[in-house]
């Protein structure tokens, strides 16, 4: 038995890729517009660009990949190749990444991020953000800049606190669930549930293709599908390192202080369960040659963040120089880039 493409007519698994991914990057948009919601204009584009793991990740490699999953379990249930049950287990992964996201969502970084806050008034809200506008530039005002972390983080949280009505503690982070439902801004909450998403999307992702690659003879698969699921699988890798230097950027360019082992943690995890499914499911040459090179690539940089932090500098460096014109085309590029990849493989495998 041949894994069954030709179940499908030819143009439903193209739809089901494009209404994946299209519901996808739609909700991937609620992030930047919650940031104009909560940020002044001027400063909304400069924290959208700096997180990678929205700006980046949510519009383009993301959407691709939710619509690979989707074209793959519909085509599983269809061919009988997952018991029923699979879908069921969505209820348990819900409160099972909600959990792990809710330590992520209380600590956004030390001191406490403008964006995360929900502000009274305008004026308090402009005042916040000048405040954090002007520590950040004298980080990168100073050519030693890791040796002033400390005294410039501490600045902000003493002069931030008192506008805000707060005390240190405060700023530092969200302190429970109910401090996090009375002060949480409205991006705040839709960092924690697209993260949720996020978290739930990458579970269901490496399940799916365990189980096949577990449960299944590999004769019984096609390789164009192997190729495929793994293909998707690795666009998945790149919301880590995103979400790495989203972080170290939003704790004032370091890791201290804030809760980032958990998610190294889970970096290590999908890599290392990336480099199992290559072996498991041994997709084609060219296939594996990508998929490896990307694990390493997100590996090295996992190691980075937790090893060598001050070595994202020069990517905070060129997040500073990018404009929204060249954002608009290197995302262009990307998502286009990423729908040529795969959209031979939904037509070879459906011939």
């Amino acid at each position: 038995m041949v894994f069954p493409m030709q179940l499908l007519s030819k143009e439903e698994p193209q739809k089901i890729f494009l209404i994946g991914a299209s519901i996808t990057l739609v909700l991937g948009l609620f992030y930047p517009l919650s940031i104009y919601d909560t940020y002044t204009a001027a400063r909304s584009w400069v924290f959208i660009k700096n997180s990678p793991n929205y700006s980046f990740f949510y519009l383009s490699f993301f959407p691709v990949a939710v619509g690979v999953l989707g074209v793959m379990l519909h085509q599983a249930w269809r061919a009988n190749f997952l018991p029923s049950q699979f879908r069921f287990l969505w209820f348990i992964f819900i409160p099972m990444v909600a959990c792990a996201v809710y330590p992520d969502a209380l600590d956004k970084g030390v001191p406490q991020s403008p964006v995360q806050i929900r502000y009274t008034s305008s004026a308090q809200r402009d005042a916040v953000q000048k405040l954090d506008e002007a520590i950040r530039g004298k980080y990168w005002e100073q050519m030693n800049r890791e040796s002033h972390l400390q005294s410039l983080r501490a600045e902000y949280v003493s002069k931030a606190a008192p506008l805000i009505n707060s005390d240190v503690q405060h700023m530092r982070r969200f302190v429970n669930a109910s401090d996090f439902l009375a002060r949480a801004s409205l991006s705040a909450w839709v960092d924690a549930a697209l993260t949720t998403f996020a978290g739930i999307m990458i579970l269901t992702y490496f399940l799916f293709l365990l189980y096949l690659a577990l449960k299944r003879n590999s004769t019984e698969i096609k390789p164009e599908s192997k190729d495929y699921m793994v293909l998707g699988y690795t666009f998945l890798l790149a919301w880590f390192p995103g979400r790495l230097y989203a972080i170290w950027y939003q704790n004032f360019y370091t890791f201290e202080g804030v809760i980032a082992d958990g998610l190294v943690v889970a970096t290590i995890v999908a890599i290392v369960g990336g480099i199992l499914l290559i072996v498991l499911l041994k997709p084609g040459a060219i296939i594996s040659v990508f998929s490896t090179i990307s694990t390493v690539a997100a590996s090295v940089i996992a190691f980075i963040a937790k090893i060598k932090p001050e070595w994202f500098v020069p990517v905070g460096n060129l997040m500073n120089e990018l404009t929204l014109e060249a954002f608009f085309l290197i995302e262009v590029v990307i998502i286009s880039a990423l729908v040529v990849f795969v959209w031979p493989y939904i037509n070879k495998t459906i011939s």
